[in-house]
């Protein structure tokens, strides 16, 4: 006996049960001729804007991809329950195709998934792929699960303003990624990845996404999420990584917000690696190291909220590559073996390592004071200086700095590439922030920066340096 639509009725459009196309549940049947049937028959016979494949709970299974494209589309795929889409495929292939670039007039369409889960269930998994669209605009995924799987969602080619709402990703390879074309301006809201050997969530050909609630945990490899024109908003990440590798790949025009959770110490990651520029980061509440800011990487912005690492004497901020520029680091709240309190600290245009005790000492001591202070003081009747050297060419160098002279013959002179530049003089005199000049319009070719004692007082002649920033162009903050 023919089952009822009237049940399955979807408003302002036409729904069909998949069991009256012949459909059968379970591991063994084959559906997938029932669900081009399905969709065929509401392509011939409706052309509202909300047609209807309603699948009872139970298991689909389909052999072959099921592709949808401009001719028959403006669907939804719904259950009540939930609704599983078996995809036992060839290797490699998609469960199912969205490609409105074809079949007629290129447009754009939209298809909805409402209850249904896509997974692989057979045994290997991992090498069947799940859904992949082109050109699909504001459709909505809901309460939908994609599941063990090689790539589980791919969208691409202006797929655009969709949303997966209280969607979850596990166990796949690779969870959400745009392979071709750009995908933009779509969202997550309370969506969860779990248990990814690869990616989770990977917007590197993406334009502007956002994740809004979103849940990375547990058992996600490193990087959990490659991060590009991503905005990410009370997103959680607990429990995840592995080796240290990093937890989340930055690269550029990402603005991030995201909650980390040691899970009492099993772990301990870098949690940005940050590679590109233009980023906005914030992250509370962290094991191992908050960033990581690689050579190159400029104009970001870090927050650190009750930092706490679980190594002693942990940094918030580790600088990998030689260059750091134009990016601002700041730390708030209560910090456990780190920086304590609130702070603010910025390297923006920082050609020098701000950390005095780095740099080359010349018949002289460097001893830290904290707070970004440091005394260097003469062990001889030498030249006593300390160096470093910039690598590249540089035009308008600006440098400032506070600090004092400890004594009579403490006065201090600065040195680019040779060429006395600047100097302060000896006690009492106090200088409140530009204690050597500023100079312009210079070029330097791997010049040599040291700041030279004045050593008439042969041993113990000292001064103190407080904050030394050096930057090309610009007046350092």
């Amino acid at each position: 006996m023919a089952l009822t639509r009237a049940t399955n009725r979807m408003m302002n459009g036409a729904s069909v049960n998949i069991l009256e196309f012949g459909a059968t549940t379970g591991m063994s049947g084959d559906c997938t001729a029932a669900i081009n049937d399905a969709i065929t028959y509401l392509a011939s016979n409706y052309y509202e804007s909300a047609k209807a494949i309603f699948f009872p709970a139970g298991i689909y299974r389909i052999t072959s991809t099921i592709n949808i494209d401009l001719s028959t589309a403006s669907l939804t795929f719904y259950s009540d329950t939930k609704a599983t889409i078996y995809i036992d495929v060839p290797d490699g292939d998609w469960g199912i195709d969205v490609d409105y670039s074809t079949g007629g007039t290129a447009n754009f369409v939209t298809f909805n998934m409402t209850n249904i889960a896509l997974a692989d269930l057979a045994n290997p998994r991992y090498v069947k792929n799940g859904l992949r669209t082109k050109r699909v605009l504001g459709s909505k995924f809901t309460q939908c699960e994609f599941n063990y799987l090689n790539i589980a969602v791919d969208m691409g080619d202006d797929s655009n303003l969709n949303t997966f709402d209280t969607c979850m990703w596990r166990g796949n390879v690779n969870g959400y990624k745009s392979t071709a074309g750009v995908a933009s301006h779509n969202q997550f809201i309370n969506c969860q990845w779990r248990y990814h050997s690869g990616t989770a969530f990977d917007s590197t050909n993406s334009g502007e996404n956002i994740i809004i609630g979103g849940d990375f945990e547990p058992g996600n490899a490193s990087p959990a999420i490659i991060a590009n024109a991503l905005t990410a908003i009370r997103c959680r990440y607990e429990r995840n990584g592995s080796n240290g590798q990093p937890g989340i790949t930055v690269l550029s025009n990402n603005d991030l917000d995201f909650g980390c959770f040691s899970d009492g110490g099993t772990q301990v990651l870098p949690f940005y690696d940050v590679q590109g520029s233009n980023n906005k980061l914030k992250v509370k509440g962290t094991g191992g190291t908050a960033a990581y800011m690689n050579s190159g990487s400029t104009n970001n912005e870090v927050e650190i909220y009750k930092f706490e690492t679980l190594i002693a004497g942990g940094a918030a901020i580790y600088n990998q590559g030689s260059e750091e520029r134009s990016n601002i680091i700041k730390t708030k709240g209560s910090m456990q073996n780190s920086v304590a309190g609130d702070m603010v600290e910025t390297n923006k245009d920082n050609l020098v390592s701000a950390d005095l005790t780095t740099w080359t000492a010349t018949n002289c001591t460097v001893t830290s004071l904290g707070n970004g202070g440091y005394s260097i003081v003469s062990t001889g009747s030498g030249t006593a200086k300390i160096s470093t050297t910039l690598t590249g060419t540089f035009t308008d160098l600006h440098v400032i700095s506070t600090g004092r002279a400890s004594n009579s013959s403490g006065q201090a002179a600065l040195l680019i590439g040779g060429t006395t530049v600047g100097s302060m003089a000896g006690w009492p005199a106090y200088w409140s922030r530009k204690i050597f000049s500023t100079f312009y319009t210079t070029t330097y070719t791997n010049p040599a920066i040291e700041i030279q004692l004045d050593n008439t007082g042969g041993t113990g002649s000292a001064c103190t340096i407080y904050n030394f920033r050096i930057a090309e162009g610009r007046t350092p903050d």
